[in-house]
């Protein structure tokens, strides 16, 4: 590949992962509209093909699990009559995701190329958390600004004063929040974000090699950590707490022999963690940032309902999913028709039907698949599991060195946010980010150079 076409595969490495996590509409085409998000990830794949060739589609473990779940996704719409044109183009989007893990896992092979695109992300973090905190600390005060390209999809009702680009305002009733969907689509997707980024930052200053690059990951770990806190979801504290045991875990413990100092700062995470799971769950954390307006009630609901907390809400999602499960077992009720359907399977004076809240998949990515797409889905995605888990068996030799610890961590936290909430393709933010870690794994490239 010649230098200019390696500059210009940069310049599409870049946007995919700054630009492409702001998504708004662009033109129509055959009556589909096409987002800047969807836009810029064509791009950079065209540019991959240009760069590399068809020889970039053949598939290696991970991405046969993946197909898997396509697969999977086809069946359950062949063989379930409902909303056939909805589910054609979630399971477009899934594949558009298996495309560009396919994408990274060639280009994150050069070590230059890994670096640029961890540098983007660890920049456009950097800019995301300080548009975030100004709206945490001064609210509305960029909504004139967002509004202008951020739509405001729903309305999220929640009993903590989560921090999200929001275009609306934030009534707060008492110890409640109501608040807009977020830049990235759903409200919480901007705290898994963060959460990845955390790992990005940590990847970057270990393999970076420009003074400049090394600090400036550096200092964003403390601006994105207090982004992440502010904005308190409990999933993301799930998620970063899991992905910190399981970096710090298998760099202490699988080296041989055994480096007794590594055991030492592993338990001294592992205390920090247990603290810091104690904080995050104390209800008194969760109050509405003092600086919001007074108490407006945006709509109104049962405050005898107020105790149920998003734990209390997931149980009953939990519960309805699997009762959506046993009236289709094989095939399920339909690909991404979860949101149409759990209405008739909560109990009515659940405050998130009360409020209207935007609920789209019942929070756990097992009951997901098994509720959407029965037990075809579910077996596709334990294929896509088990292909991941072979190809961190076949290297672990390696898992003990820092970088590769990194990536098993963002793995474990990617995992534990698709136990408490549902972190898949589902969101092109979601997509990015996983394809990014699944990349970093499948490629020793970066590692090496």
């Amino acid at each position: 590949m010649t230098t200019r076409r390696e500059r210009v595969l940069a310049v599409a490495l870049s946007l995919v992962f700054s630009v492409a996590f702001i998504e708004f509409p662009l033109f129509s085409l055959a009556g589909l509209t096409i987002t800047s998000t969807e836009f810029v990830i064509g791009v950079f794949l065209l540019t991959v093909i240009f760069c590399y060739g068809w020889r970039v589609w053949r598939p290696d473990r991970i991405a046969w699990g993946l197909l898997a779940v396509v697969a999977s996704l086809l069946l359950t719409t062949a063989f379930t009559p409902t909303a056939r044109f909805a589910a054609i183009k979630f399971t477009l989007r899934f594949g558009a995701g298996v495309a560009l893990y396919l994408s990274l896992r060639i280009v994150l092979a050069k070590p230059q190329l890994a670096r640029t695109a961890l540098r983007a992300l660890v920049i456009a973090s950097m800019c995301f958390s300080v548009i975030g905190l100004v709206q945490h600390y001064i609210p509305k005060s960029l909504d004139p600004v967002l509004s202008l390209i951020i739509p405001n999809k729903f309305a999220v009702y929640d009993p903590s004063a989560s921090l999200a680009f929001t275009t609306g305002i934030l009534h707060s009733g008492r110890t409640f929040i109501v608040r807009a969907s977020s830049v990235f689509g759903y409200c919480n997707t901007f705290s898994y974000f963060l959460v990845m980024t955390l790992g990005a930052a940590l990847l970057l200053a270990w393999r970076e090699d420009d003074r400049y690059w090394k600090e400036t990951a550096i200092v964003s770990l403390p601006l994105n950590a207090w982004a992440l806190w502010a904005t308190f979801s409990r999933g993301a504290w799930l998620a970063l707490i899991v992905a910190a045991v399981a970096a710090v875990g298998v760099w202490a413990l699988l080296p041989t022999p055994r480096d007794r100092r590594r055991v030492w700062i592993a338990g001294a995470v592992l205390a920090g963690c247990a603290v810091l799971a104690m904080l995050v769950t104390v209800n008194r954390w969760h109050r509405p940032h003092p600086s919001r307006p007074a108490a407006t009630k945006a709509a109104s609901f049962d405050e005898r309902d107020a105790a149920l907390d998003s734990v209390d809400t997931r149980l009953q999602l939990w519960r309805a999913a699997v009762a959506m499960w046993r009236t289709a077992p094989v095939f399920g009720i339909g690909v991404d028709r979860f949101r149409f359907a759990y209405h008739n399977f909560l109990p009515l004076d659940n405050y998130d039907l009360f409020v209207g809240q935007g609920l789209y998949q019942p929070h756990n990515i097992f009951l997901a698949a098994l509720s959407c797409q029965g037990l075809v889905g579910l077996l596709a995605l334990l294929f896509c599991l088990l292909s991941i888990a072979a190809v961190l068996w076949a290297q672990r030799s390696h898992l003990g060195e820092p970088p590769l610890a990194i990536v098993v961590g963002l793995l474990a936290g990617i995992g534990a946010a698709n136990t408490y909430d549902a972190m898949m393709f589902d969101s092109y933010p979601h997509m990015i980010l996983i394809d990014l870690v699944l990349a970093l794994l499948a490629a020793e490239g970066w590692r090496r150079g």
